[in-house]
């Protein structure tokens, strides 16, 4: 019924009969083939399944990664969105739970050189990490750099 691989989901209004039910079992009545889909019951798991499809970033690419594409969207439970942008190239600024330190993607530094910039709570620069995962690189901190905001 699907190419192995390919990734299907279902979207049931919350208060819909299937909103309890997940995964829903599909089958084909003249073959018998079943495919498991995901219910998604609310915009966070929707956002979620779109974030798990998306995800891959070419290290050849010519642009740098989106944040969907990075650990700041792949690891809700680690980041969220501040709702403020940086003032350079107006990428989203995302705020690391557990210790408060901001992130967002280097819109200057695309493919192998993918990274993320990272500061204090107070705007202060500590470095950059890695876009898979978030692993501060403080050799790469610049003295005196602020986030502009």
């Amino acid at each position: 019924m699907t190419d192995p691989g390919e990734s299907l989901s279902l979207l049931s209004a919350p208060d819909s009969s299937f909103d309890h039910i997940d995964p829903i079992v599909v089958t084909k009545g003249s073959t018998q083939q079943s495919v498991d889909l995901r219910n998604a019951t609310s915009i966070q798991l929707v956002k979620q399944w779109i974030v798990g499809q998306r995800g891959y970033y070419n290290p050849a690419s010519t642009y740098a990664p989106r944040d969907f594409q990075t650990v700041l969207l792949r690891a809700p439970h680690r980041f969220h969105p501040t709702g403020k942008v940086e003032r350079g190239f107006s990428r989203s600024i995302f705020e690391e739970t557990a210790r408060g330190r901001l992130y967002y993607v280097d819109e200057g530094h695309p493919g192998h050189s993918a990274h993320l910039e990272v500061f204090s709570a107070n705007r202060e620069h500590l470095g950059t990490a890695d876009i898979l995962n978030g692993t501060l690189n403080a050799t790469n901190r610049v003295a005196g750099r602020r986030l502009k905001l």
